[in-house]
């Protein structure tokens, strides 16, 4: 068995890890402004790296395009035409995060759930299962994006899944991604209130903040670029009253912010703690 994947660095991890734990041959495809340190971790696993031209969709063509030539299997988050099933499992996969998250909350339901969204799997998945134990009376459902790579917000506006040309690439590196999956797109389309879209600006100070806590009774948490964006984006939402009232969020509210990374890319996660970032 011969297993590939297009990745910017989370996702292709645990694939070539799950190659190595099957023995399986694995080829991962990166862009060419995935890092150095993400591209090492994936090789210490035993993958063979394909770095190629462009942004994160450029390596998607790639991978399928390798994978037609010499038969290997695509192992993807996201989805397209024809392609659904594997999606499907890595979306099911997901959902153990709902069930998690279900049983540490007891029968506390939040009023809001703010989601961030790169190709919109991870937010697809969470969303169909918490409908699955909430049925319809689900929290307003929020979902950030990177500005540079919003493609939830544009196929929304359109209707319709828009390709985004990546042109910046941003901090948050699993964010970026230019097409929303297709099993994903209906799920958020039916689901989601309101997108918030932000910039790179907040990200290291908000993961120094998580990093370093200021009072005795809240944890330090090692929180990589892509988690600080739910938090950035209910800063946000706290500091500009319209944008409050918009979604709903006023002193009573209960909002569930979910953060899916940790450092994964050690030499990004070191340079903000310096400050450098």
């Amino acid at each position: 068995l011969i297993v590939c994947t297009a990745t910017d660095g989370n996702h292709g991890r645990s694939v070539a890890w799950a190659a190595r734990f099957c023995e399986a041959e694995c080829h991962i495809f990166i862009h060419a402004k995935v890092s150095d340190a993400r591209a090492d971790a994936l090789a210490a696993l035993g993958a063979a790296i394909h770095r190629v031209e462009g942004n994160y969709d450029d390596s998607i063509v790639a991978c399928r395009n390798h994978a037609v030539k010499h038969g290997w299997q695509i192992v993807s988050d996201t989805s397209w035409p024809g392609y659904r099933d594997v999606p499907k499992l890595v979306m099911t996969g997901y959902s153990v995060m709902t069930h998690e998250l279900i049983r540490q909350l007891g029968g506390t339901k939040p009023t809001h759930i703010i989601l961030q969204a790169g190709c919109g799997a991870m937010a697809g998945a969470l969303i169909a299962s918490m409908w699955l134990h909430w049925g319809p009376d689900l929290p307003k459902v929020i979902v950030v994006e990177s500005d540079s790579s919003d493609c939830v917000y544009q196929s929304l506006k359109r209707d319709q899944i828009h390709l985004v040309n990546i042109v910046q690439e941003t901090l948050m590196a699993g964010l970026s991604c230019g097409e929303v999956s297709e099993l994903a797109w209906p799920i958020i389309r039916e689901a989601a209130s309101h997108v918030i879209t932000i910039n790179d600006e907040g990200v290291g100070p908000m993961v120094r903040w998580l990093a370093h806590p200021t009072t005795k009774d809240r944890p330090a948490i090692v929180a990589g670029e892509c988690s600080a964006s739910g938090l950035i984006a209910l800063l946000a939402i706290q500091q500009d009253p319209s944008l409050a009232d918009e979604v709903g969020v006023d002193d009573r509210s209960r909002i569930l912010v979910i953060g899916t990374e940790g450092d994964t890319d050690a030499a990004v996660y070191a340079a903000i703690m310096r400050g450098d970032i």
